[in-house]
């Protein structure tokens, strides 16, 4: 029952041992004061940032920002530019080729093979995303492609729908490329062509023309090109108009300063001429009317 005289040297049981990694949850009692050495590892994982910035900022913002792009302030531009225009069609068709151009213009004209049309017409919006798609394949300027027109077919088929038949179009679509050959990365016409016509048949062969046509056309609301399918092309041989002399076109600076001061020039000779002969011949007859008329009343004068 007494204690005994002598305490043991070491403890009966064996201290706790911490773990090495954190428990994935807290404790439900924390203890009143920290440990004596802090951990190696936080006991919880940084929260990642969100993708999208919420829509009120927070009271203190932090030190860094939470996505690598900044939140883009009303008014400033887009990191990346819409997909759709800004108006649902253009203010006005593009030229079919350029005003002026000082190297050779490379055209050709290229027929599209178009199934699945819903209307023997195609409207502003429906060119549009036809002229935008045809220049997105070659990888040219869209005002280097011009809409020509197009001639329908209708193609009855059966269907089990509301209708026992429903009437689709076939349409034959040409478009012409207009195109400065210094405005590329070619010197020969040739070569130019070979390349532009080649990458408008593959991306018709392989359904890449059909899809961008497709996207085109949802974003411009054409409604008539929601079935389309494209699935040949053919192209005209080239034609290559010469860059025009501007020599003989225009005149140059010297000849332009020439033909103003000629006219200044005979400007100022013929007003000098209207004042010699309406001022100066006019004085002089008058002083000779008034000498004859004086030496006549001395005549008569002397005669009487």
């Amino acid at each position: 029952i007494a204690p005994t005289v002598a305490s043991t040297t070491a403890p009966t049981v064996e201290p706790f041992t911490p773990t090495t990694a954190p428990t994935e949850a807290p404790t439900a009692n924390p203890t009143a004061a920290p440990t004596v050495a802090p951990s190696a590892t936080p006991s919880f994982r940084p929260s990642a940032p969100s993708l999208r910035p919420s829509r009120a900022p927070t009271q203190r913002p932090t030190a860094v920002p939470t996505t690598a792009r900044p939140t883009p302030v009303p008014g400033d531009p887009t990191f990346a530019p819409t997909i759709a225009p800004t108006s649902a069609a253009p203010t006005r068709a593009p030229t079919n080729a350029p005003t002026s151009f000082s190297s050779p213009l490379v055209s050709f004209e290229s027929t599209l093979k178009m199934e699945g049309l819903s209307t023997p017409e195609l409207d502003q919006k429906a060119q549009t995303a036809i002229v935008e798609t045809t220049a997105q394949s070659m990888d040219i300027p869209a005002n280097s492609v011009s809409y020509v027109g197009a001639t329908f077919t209708a193609n009855r088929r059966l269907s089990t729908a509301v209708s026992l038949f429903a009437t689709s179009y076939v349409a034959d679509v040409k478009t012409k490329v207009s195109i400065p050959l210094d405005t590329t990365s070619f010197t020969d016409p040739d070569q130019l062509y070979s390349s532009l016509t080649t990458l408008l048949d593959d991306s018709v062969s392989s359904g890449t023309f059909t899809l961008n046509l497709l996207d085109n056309a949802a974003a411009l609301n054409a409604t008539e090109l929601n079935n389309v399918e494209v699935d040949d092309v053919t192209n005209s041989a080239v034609s290559v108009a010469d860059a025009p002399d501007s020599d003989n076109d225009e005149l140059s600076g010297g000849a332009i300063a020439g033909i103003v001061i000629g006219v200044l020039i005979g400007a100022f000779l013929i007003a000098a001429l209207v004042y010699y002969f309406a001022f100066r011949k006019g004085g002089d007859y008058s002083r000779d009317g008034e000498a004859e008329v004086f030496s006549s009343r001395n005549n008569v004068e002397i005669a009487l």
